[in-house]
């Protein structure tokens, strides 16, 4: 279940739009997802508001963002993103590849696992965010920025506030096989 749903679409903008999903209480809805983008070019959230509402037997089944193969140019420019398990995430066995996914001058609030968590995505840029949380799910740390096999990173000015229970194990930025800008 999605909101949007964008497949092989190109030079589209959302702008002054809010998405919000909730579930609905009957078993084919456990899936609370907000926007799912795959095969597509130039996609802008742009003053907006992606939020969603979970179901607490299926935690980690409701998830703002996720974008699936071949996706060119996405970016998510002075939104509000609240709630969720993942707030932007890739999907797909793990393959997921893309280029230019940009985050920027936007607050990623209330998150129960991970704000960022994306991999195999060619030139990322991750600026000038506030990402706060202090909901879990499943018995996990918080993680706010997770970037991993993906080539000219660039993770600049953003706030990281994460609060939990857990002794250790929480991190704001995890990169793994990144490269990044100069």
């Amino acid at each position: 279940n999605y909101v949007v749903n964008i497949e092989n679409a190109k030079n589209i903008i959302f702008n002054k739009v809010n998405f919000y999903a909730t579930y609905t209480g009957t078993a084919s809805a456990q899936y609370t997802n907000v926007i799912r983008v795959t095969g597509s070019e130039n996609i802008t959230f742009r003053n907006g508001i992606i939020r969603t509402k979970k179901r607490a037997a299926f935690t980690n089944t409701y998830n703002l963002v996720l974008l699936g193969d071949n996706n060119q140019y996405v970016t998510i420019d002075h939104c509000l993103l609240d709630s969720g398990y993942y707030q932007v995430s890739t999907f797909g066995m793990g393959t997921a590849s893309g280029h230019h996914l940009i985050v920027t001058n936007s607050d990623l609030i209330n998150f129960a696992y991970r704000a960022i968590d994306v991999r195999n995505i060619d030139s990322v840029q991750v600026q000038s965010d506030s990402i706060a949380s202090s909901q879990t799910a499943n018995n996990k740390p918080l993680l706010g920025i997770s970037i991993a096999n993906s080539h000219n990173v660039a993770v600049k000015k953003n706030f990281i506030h994460l609060m939990d229970n857990y002794s250790g194990g929480k991190r704001g930025i995890q990169l793994y096989h990144c490269t990044g800008t100069n």
